[in-house]
């Protein structure tokens, strides 16, 4: 096949269907392009790209240095498209899909308010819901933070403020966690909640482009009183 062609059929999204070939089979197209080659070496792609904000890199990664990618495929939706669109209140305006609703919401923690067990005292089951330190099996700090960038970063999941707030509640009502059992934990939640907070309450942000979006606060006394 001459370069010509192979160039043509690259532009046109063509699709080659194999038969009668073995299953894994590695095929390689090498259309020899010069033109390609010289321009990922004088740069011409990155002409379409966009400019990164190297200013709130620094923030960047404290906001979500304990995101892994294991973590992001545990609570993503079906799509990975994070979206309020998709939540409840919101998503029965425009659909009456309640299935597809819910598949395409995220999968957070299941985070109990109120403790209850059969079987024990009720002066042990008391001390459970004051101390919930047992709650902390399944408390991942990547979590947290996704559920901070979700909306307090992008604004796209009033959910994600919810499990946040769900969480930051939980870490705090523990006793035991924090000097005993997990205290490398809260060491590291000290240091999350911290940058959060500090991101959070700071007067003046920008957007990817450096300019001031005039928001006063992205946190404030209504959002966390709910």
């Amino acid at each position: 096949m001459d370069l010509d062609t192979e160039l043509g059929l690259v532009k046109h999204n063509v699709t080659f269907f194999l038969l009668a070939v073995p299953q894994y089979t590695l095929v390689g197209i090498d259309a020899r392009d010069k033109r390609y080659c010289q321009a990922v070496k004088s740069l011409e792609f990155d002409r379409q790209l966009c400019p990164y904000n190297l200013s709130q890199y620094g923030d960047w990664k404290h906001l979500s240095n304990y995101i892994t990618k294991s973590i992001v495929e545990w609570i993503e939706p079906i799509g990975g498209e994070i979206t309020v669109a998709w939540e409840s209140g919101i998503m029965s305006k425009f659909s009456t899909s309640v299935d597809n609703s819910q598949s395409r919401r995220c999968y957070h923690t299941s985070i109990a308010h109120v403790i209850k067990q059969k079987g024990i005292h009720g002066q042990e089951l008391t001390s459970l819901n004051i101390d919930k330190t047992q709650l902390l099996e399944n408390v991942h700090l990547g979590e947290l933070q996704i559920a901070f960038i979700a909306f307090l970063v992008y604004g796209q999941s009033h959910e994600g403020f919810l499990q946040w707030k769900a969480l930051v509640n939980l870490l705090f009502a523990c006793t035991e966690a924090p000097f005993r059992t997990r205290s490398q934990l809260f060491t590291k939640f000290i240091k999350v909640i911290y940058y959060q907070l500090k991101f959070g309450l700071e007067k003046d942000h920008t957007d990817t482009s450096g300019a001031a979006t005039g928001v006063s606060s992205l946190l404030d006394d209504s959002r966390l009183s709910v």
